[in-house]
């Protein structure tokens, strides 16, 4: 495989898409109630936000100059887990916060995301989303469990 640095304007939109009802929750405020310690997970904390920064900096710049086709399955999976994600939001916002919600919520992205990683045959990035997406389910379990 052959790769560049560059923009990819199909990286960028494959990381700005999943974003989308972020920033409705952080320009809502107390959307939805909140619980967990941050305390308790600093360094799963630091792990969490360090290869997510990766994977998503790999997707932008990190471009393969094999041809990529429009039409894939991989794009029809990446729709799917990205509507799913959508509605997961949409029951977090009408108050439907339980772990099965929860969990979903950190699971589907990053299938969402390894699938346009391998759509976009961006490789490099699959390693770190397989992290965050560990990380980032321990996380969303143990603050799950602390608010009980």
């Amino acid at each position: 495989m052959d790769y560049y640095w560059g923009f990819s304007w199909k990286g960028f939109l494959v990381v700005l898409l999943p974003m989308i009802p972020n920033i409705l929750y952080f320009a809502i405020p107390n959307s939805i109630p909140t619980g967990g310690s941050e305390e308790s997970h600093k360094v799963l904390d630091l792990i969490e936000h360090g290869s997510q920064f990766v994977y998503m900096a790999l997707l932008v710049i990190v471009i393969s100059k094999q041809m990529i086709p429009f039409k894939s399955n991989y794009i029809i999976g990446m729709a799917i887990f990205l509507i799913a994600y959508y509605v997961l939001w949409i029951l977090l916002f009408t108050g439907h916060k339980n772990i099965l919600v929860l969990l979903c919520m950190a699971i589907f992205p990053v299938i969402y995301f390894i699938l346009a990683e391998m759509w976009l045959c961006n490789y490099f990035a699959i390693v770190p989303t397989v992290i965050f997406g560990i990380v980032h389910t321990i996380i969303t379990y143990k603050d799950f469990i602390s608010t009980r």
